[in-house]
């Protein structure tokens, strides 16, 4: 194929695999918990969304690489703790699922990940703590770091080489310790978590004065009112879901999206003091000097999630009585999260600034 073919089946390729993983996570959920409208809402959200938007105007395969991967490893889980898979299995599935998608070599683009599986360890062993679980534990994720390893080793093995010998200069280069505070105190100003809670705290959006849609999402009343109403979405799970397996979910989506908003807000008030510390005092913390886009895949996959219960909850009801008319609305809330995400649909996401088709390269002659 030629230049230009070869990069919209590229494009085409990493615009369709969120979804595809996503939706592969949510029709597992939903046939162990019986969720009829679950799958294609909630994959539809993960898929159509700001935050692949923003990653988008560069092409960000490395952040895709990550937040494809995280409905995958999260199934999985799943399915090793309801021994539908033999540990040894399970981690050979974890790290072949990390050998393909694997960052592109760039360790804190696994902020939301780290964020995923940590919640998922700490509602296994609430459960039911006990010495086995924690050895189970400890042989799953030990067998998955040594393969992974293995097979991952012809970038870990260059890129330790490189921490070791220029970790010092690489912190120099950003201004040293204070220098990585006065960014992250920068990037970090409007990461408030009335803006989190709506996913619209990311950075660009603020401080690119020429952003070519954001002002579009701050002031115009009725997306204002849409995104007010992303949070009440994910959270009435809660107050709607009382009992069953189905609780257990809601809680650990939950506790995964609060969880992610704090290291999302960076430096800003009021948890902003325990990142801060985490920075001075976490060896190698600060390689996450930009926590809105390092720990966000987290929140968009537990929000999804958590919609997504939201709008089977509903639509099964109305189901026992116009099941025609539940149809139409599950039909309806798809297309609505596409529209919610219109630069999409319009090419707004290649642009750095408003107006100018300023991502859109000619490919320099030299390169042929």
């Amino acid at each position: 194929f030629n230049l230009q073919n070869i990069q919209k089946i590229v494009f085409i390729f990493w615009f369709l695999l969120p979804g595809l993983t996503m939706y592969y996570f949510s029709t597992f959920l939903s046939k162990k918990l019986n969720l009829k409208y679950f799958a294609l809402p909630a994959s539809i959200f993960y898929m159509f969304n700001h935050f692949l938007l923003q990653g988008w105007f560069v092409a960000e395969r490395t952040k895709f690489s990550v937040y494809v991967a995280l409905p995958l490893v999260m199934a999985f889980l799943f399915d090793w703790e309801e021994k539908r898979r033999s540990t040894f299995k399970t981690a050979l599935f974890l790290s072949l699922t990390l050998f393909f998608l694997n960052g592109e070599a760039s360790l804190p683009l696994f902020g939301g990940l780290i964020l995923s599986i940590t919640s998922f360890v700490i509602f296994y062993l609430i459960k039911q703590f006990s010495k086995e679980r924690i050895i189970e534990i400890v042989k799953l994720f030990g067998i998955t770091f040594v393969a992974s390893a293995f097979l991952n080793a012809y970038w870990l093995l260059p890129y330790g080489a490189y921490i070791l010998q220029s970790y010092s200069s690489a912190v120099s280069q950003a201004g040293g310790l204070s220098g990585v505070l006065g960014w992250l105190s920068y990037v970090s100003q409007d990461s408030s978590f009335i803006n989190i809670f709506r996913l619209q705290g990311i950075p660009e959006w603020y401080l690119n004065p020429s952003h070519p849609y954001a002002n579009i999402f701050l002031s115009n009343i009725f997306l204002i009112a849409i995104s007010f109403l992303i949070p009440i979405a994910a959270f009435l799970p809660l107050f709607l879901i009382k009992s069953g397996e189905l609780r257990k979910k809601v809680i650990l989506f939950s506790f995964l999206a609060l969880f992610s908003m704090v290291f999302m807000a960076g430096s800003h008030p009021p948890f902003g003091a325990i990142y801060v510390f985490l920075i001075n005092f976490v060896p190698g913390f600060v390689a996450f000097r930009n926590p809105f886009y390092k720990f966000a895949p987290a929140l968009w996959f537990s929000y999804a999630v958590l919609i997504g219960f939201t709008i089977n909850y509903f639509l099964q009801r109305i189901e026992f009585n116009k099941r025609i008319f539940s149809y139409v609305s599950y039909f309806a809330i798809c297309i609505g999260i596409i529209l919610y995400s219109f630069p999409f649909l319009n090419g707004l996401f290649f642009d750095y600034i408003k107006g100018q088709r300023s991502m859109r390269v000619v490919v320099p002659q030299y390169i042929f």
